[in-house]
């Protein structure tokens, strides 16, 4: 328990976050690295069949990772930009996921972000990310992101 208040202090201090954002350390968990903590949410986050709706391409492992407990499906939203071939995340490429997901029967639960741009370094953006947040919002869906610089983005918009 020591050790999450300390990360909540270290987080709260190095990312700037407003003095009214709580982050509590009883709802903190660690995990042994990136992998291990993909099995731990989808456990968490989801049930059997759920769907889990991640930006394509991505490190292929993570299927494995999403599913191997809970026997859910990865419903891929591409990101290839077609006219120019880069990649652009996007409300769209979820939504197209999520109709996707329903269209086969699936229940989507979960919006996972893993940056393409990975190992590149390149970090989204509040205004990327904030509409693919409220297309989250308006379908419950649960949202994981593999970015630690976004927590300031998420905690300044949404309080713990």
């Amino acid at each position: 328990m020591s050790f999450r208040y300390e990360l909540c202090h270290f987080f709260h201090d190095h990312l700037h976050l407003d003095d009214s954002i709580e982050l509590i350390p009883d709802r903190m968990i660690i995990t042994s690295g990136a992998a291990f903590a993909f099995v731990v949410y989808s456990y968490m986050l989801t049930d059997i069949n759920d769907a889990i709706l991640i930006p394509s391409p991505y490190y292929s492992y993570i299927e494995h990772n999403v599913s191997v407990v809970t026997e859910n499906h990865v419903v891929r939203c591409p990101l290839i930009n077609q006219h120019n071939s880069s990649f652009k995340l996007s409300r769209e490429s979820f939504a197209h996921g999520y109709n996707n997901a329903l269209a086969e029967g699936l229940h989507p639960r979960m919006i996972l972000l893993i940056n393409p741009n990975n190992p590149l370094g390149d970090v989204y953006d509040e205004t990327t990310l904030l509409p693919i947040l409220q297309f989250a919002a308006e379908k419950c869906l649960h949202v994981v992101i593999d970015e630690i610089l976004c927590i300031k983005y998420i905690c300044n918009l949404f309080i713990i």
